[in-house]
């Protein structure tokens, strides 16, 4: 009579087959919770960029403009000397990863940057000024400003993008900025504020 000690062949492939099949649900649910943590990271950092703007406006009667930022170089850190001092810790807050990639391709092909858009009239402001982030998760996203192909915003002077090194980065295309987002849709979903 043999005597049977250890697992069949068969048996340490299902059981191999299990352990892999829990650790790919295990990945796929830590990315999407690591989504979850930088969309809520984009949309919170949206609010206290927002504050700021907000603030700026109560104090000086007008949004920053994108005409006091041109004698600047027009950059993040232009927008962030203007409001720093309305956000705590005066830093303005920067885009969790780094896939901001408005340079090279069409007008919305930003993943992952952040942008400042304010609508001038000649010298002033009108006070009117649109905050966007790019959303990892495709979902319906509520508490924010919804419109679809906003054309306010139609010279490329009138926006700002920056990546999570805080460079600012330069676009020779006009901002589409589409805040309509559907879940389901295609693309990402963009998170807006401001008074656009």
């Amino acid at each position: 009579m043999k005597n049977k000690k250890g697992f069949t062949l068969i048996e340490l492939l299902v059981v191999i087959a299990i352990i892999g099949l829990l650790s790919t649900l295990a990945i796929v649910s830590l990315n999407t919770a690591r989504e979850k943590s930088r969309d809520s990271k984009r949309a919170s950092d949206m609010r206290v960029i927002q504050s700021g703007v907000e603030l700026y406006i109560n104090e000086t009667g007008m949004a920053p403009s994108a005409d006091d930022l041109v004698v600047a170089g027009k950059t993040w850190a232009e927008l962030e000397d203007m409001i720093g001092t309305y956000v705590v810790g005066g830093d303005l807050p920067l885009p969790p990863t780094d896939n901001c990639n408005e340079v090279g391709g069409s007008a919305d092909s930003d993943t992952d940057c952040y942008v400042y858009c304010v609508d001038d009239t000649g010298a002033t402001s009108t006070g009117n000024y649109l905050l966007k982030a790019t959303m990892e998760a495709d979902a319906e996203i509520t508490g924010d400003l919804d419109f679809a192909n906003d054309t306010s915003y139609d010279t490329i002077g009138e926006c700002i993008y920056v990546d999570d090194g805080g460079n600012s980065v330069t676009t020779t295309v006009v901002p589409v900025i589409n805040c309509n987002e559907t879940e389901g849709g295609t693309g990402n979903d963009h998170f807006c504020l401001g008074s656009a």
